[in-house]
């Protein structure tokens, strides 16, 4: 919880500290797109051997407002190791739809880049994903106890 905490403070600080020095001003709280992900390559969870700078390194998100940063971690829940894809956007930037180029062996089982689309739906304030899909193969949403998230198998 405070990894999950620390990651928002940050990202909302680095969002501040870069708007400084452009003319843009708002003090609006950012707001949070969440993508939780499970991989299964070969009935194994491949995120069990990877660290998260390489994840990092191989995801390409498709932001191109200054207002708008992107982060990424590792979670456990129940013994089982899960990727959170962050996006945040300080008000009044909101966002419809977040898209992630990734392009990584470990956790794909080939070198070809594919394409995570997320469309979100803004509800009572919050954000709430509405659909999300990888290279166009809509994805279904699985019920965790404390989250909801998505299942990337081959």
């Amino acid at each position: 919880m405070f990894k999950v905490f620390f990651s928002l403070l940050l990202t909302a600080s680095f969002l501040v500290f870069n708007s400084c020095e452009k003319e843009i001003v708002d003090s609006g709280i950012p707001q949070m797109y969440i993508l939780n992900l499970n991989f299964h390559l070969e009935d194994q969870n491949p995120l069990d051997n990877l660290k998260i700078e390489d994840i990092k390194n191989s995801i390409t998100p498709d932001i191109k407002d200054q207002r708008a940063a992107f982060d990424a971690e590792f979670f456990t829940f129940d013994g089982e190791r899960y990727l959170r894809l962050i996006t945040s956007a300080i008000p009044p930037l909101e966002l419809d739809k977040t898209s992630y180029s990734i392009k990584n062996k470990s956790l794909f089982g080939d070198d070809k880049e594919h394409l995570i689309t997320v469309e979100w739906l803004k509800e009572n304030n919050n954000r709430k994903i509405l659909k999300a899909s990888v290279n166009g193969n809509q994805l279904k949403i699985e019920q965790g106890k404390n989250f909801d998230y998505f299942i990337i198998a081959n």
